[in-house]
């Protein structure tokens, strides 16, 4: 399946929800904000929100300021 992650492509191996993509990238679960299809999702919703074939995903970590 593909999906677009951050502005790029990319093939996941099976259907996902987005705990499960966030899991499969290596991402920390509690340290990003994600949105799909330009909406944000809600942690709580993470394993009810399922992916489809190109779908958005913008993944943004934490950033440091000072």
């Amino acid at each position: 399946m593909t999906v677009v992650i951050n502005g790029k492509r990319k093939e996941i191996p099976r259907k996902m929800n987005v705990k499960e993509l966030i899991e499969h990238l290596n991402y920390q679960n509690s340290g990003v904000a994600v949105a799909v299809n330009m909406t944000f999702i809600m942690i709580a919703a993470y394993e009810k929100t399922l992916l489809r074939e190109d779908d958005e995903v913008e993944i943004l970590g934490p950033v440091q300021g000072g």
